[in-house]
């Protein structure tokens, strides 16, 4: 079971996946699993309150692939408001989100990271021209895979 973690630490936000909640840790937020698709799973985590991003805003989101079950795609969505929202996304040789059945904006970051080793997704925020936005949630979305989602820092 994946559980979040927030700590505070001089107005640097430290959002923490791990698998057994550590002593002492107040949960914030809600966890929600959703396997609706066939190849396509997907994880939102609700921030609550919301984290301030502005253009000068980093963040690295760290992951591990699984050597077996490495995906096609994977997309992180930055959910700012109602029906407001960045996505991002990684793939290899097969374009995984340019078929969804929805037309949406999203940013190729680059190819999906290799499998086997904890790596990490750099978000720059200046990309985005974000003028004090409020981050909501992160959405997590793998297509025909397995990641084990780790540490989200959240550099304001």
């Amino acid at each position: 079971m994946n559980i979040l973690a927030q700590d505070i630490v001089d107005n640097d936000y430290s959002l923490q996946f791990e698998v057994d909640i550590p002593e002492g840790i107040i949960l914030e937020g809600e966890w929600v699993q959703d396997d609706s698709e066939v190849t396509m799973s997907k994880s939102t985590f609700k921030i609550s309150p919301p984290v301030e991003l502005s253009g000068d805003s980093k963040i690295t989101q760290f992951l591990l692939i699984d050597k077996a079950s490495e995906p096609s795609g994977v997309m992180i969505k930055l959910l700012l408001g109602k029906d407001e929202y960045i996505s991002l996304y990684w793939e290899n040789d097969q374009e995984v989100f340019a078929d969804l059945n929805e037309y949406i904006t999203a940013w190729y970051m680059g190819l999906v990271p290799d499998a086997g080793q904890w790596r990490a997704l750099k978000i720059d925020c200046k990309e985005f021209e974000l003028d004090q936005e409020n981050l909501k949630a992160i959405e997590f979305l793998v297509n025909d895979g397995e990641i084990v989602w780790g540490k989200t820092v959240i550099e304001k």
